[in-house]
């Protein structure tokens, strides 16, 4: 693998993580930003997107806070937003210095009624091209992801005509599908929710291709890792990386992070392969970066 050299870079590394659970093992000295919450599923008993007390509590144990960007659910409805208007509120109170949206509109809405908080755009915003990334950026966005199918030439040329700080997703399951009914309840909105979701179910299509079901989203079956395309990455100028950690365990994401935080440093010694060796003995695949297509990708 080709040593990448600190002296041609400044990486920024950050992760998504979904519960309070993922939140309280982790090592948040290894991240520059923290995605935190789950914007699918609003019955999550752990959910700091969309319970103001799990937010409050996560803010508690919180060392570094400024690193803190907190997902807004995906796709509300109307009868949502009065929920989502008091985990604002709650954000702005505990001093949370940024949010990531899945929508124009609700950007646009955040930056009117909460200008305080930094908008960053997610993966769901159906950014694709840079007109969508100028959208954002006229909100005072500066920094998010586009969507995931998009490819590294995108990546690039959007990073450079918009002055936007693109993140790349490198290394986890990553959502290629969201519903608004969970998948496990006849309704939209179950009453309890037992957190079924925690638990892995796979869907097969055809009897070859499989995906990962987790409430209201389907993840990939195989984990993205960007690990050997790093030094290709930095040359064109792409510097800021996502972990995926939506349905990884803790112990998995500190080791992912410690070890592409050696990598990134240009220091790739036993013990940073040992670890990697580890987190990697699951099918692996490179995404849509670069124009590959096809259930190869998802089984």
């Amino acid at each position: 693998m080709e040593k990448i050299s600190e002296r041609e870079f400044n990486p920024q590394l950050s992760v998504i993580i979904t519960t309070i659970g993922q939140f309280q093992g982790l090592n948040q000295g290894l991240f520059d930003k923290i995605f935190f919450g789950n914007p699918f599923c609003p019955t999550g008993k752990d959910n700091p997107a969309y319970n103001p007390q799990i937010l409050r509590q996560a803010c508690s144990g919180l060392t570094f806070k400024d690193k803190l960007i907190l997902n807004m659910p995906v796709c509300p409805l109307e009868d949502e937003l009065l929920g989502i208007t008091k985990i604002l509120d709650t954000a702005r109170e505990e001093g949370i210095p940024g949010v990531s949206v899945s929508s124009y509109g609700m950007a646009a809405w955040i930056r009117r009624d909460y200008p305080e908080l930094k908008i960053y755009f997610d993966s769901f915003s159906n950014v694709y091209s840079l007109k969508d990334a100028e959208l954002f950026r006229e909100l005072g966005s500066d920094a998010g992801l586009l969507a995931y199918e998009a490819g590294l030439d995108e990546c690039e040329s959007i990073m450079k005509e918009s002055g936007l700080e693109i993140i790349i997703p490198v290394f986890g399951r990553f959502p290629i599908a969201f519903s608004r009914y969970c998948f496990f309840y006849p309704g939209r909105l179950p009453q309890e929710c037992s957190n079924q979701c925690n638990d892995d179910y796979r869907l097969s299509f055809s009897g070859s291709s499989e995906v990962l079901q987790k409430g209201r989203a389907l993840y990939s079956a195989k984990r993205l890792s960007m690990f050997g395309h790093l030094p290709l990455l930095l040359s064109k100028g792409l510097f800021s990386f996502r972990i995926e950690g939506w349905i990884m365990p803790v112990s998995e994401i500190n080791k992912t992070a410690d070890s592409l935080r050696q990598m990134l440093g240009g220091a790739f010694n036993n013990h940073a392969y040992k670890e990697l060796f580890e987190i990697s003995t699951y099918s692996l695949c490179n995404g849509f970066l670069f124009a590959a297509r096809g259930e190869e990708y998802i089984r």
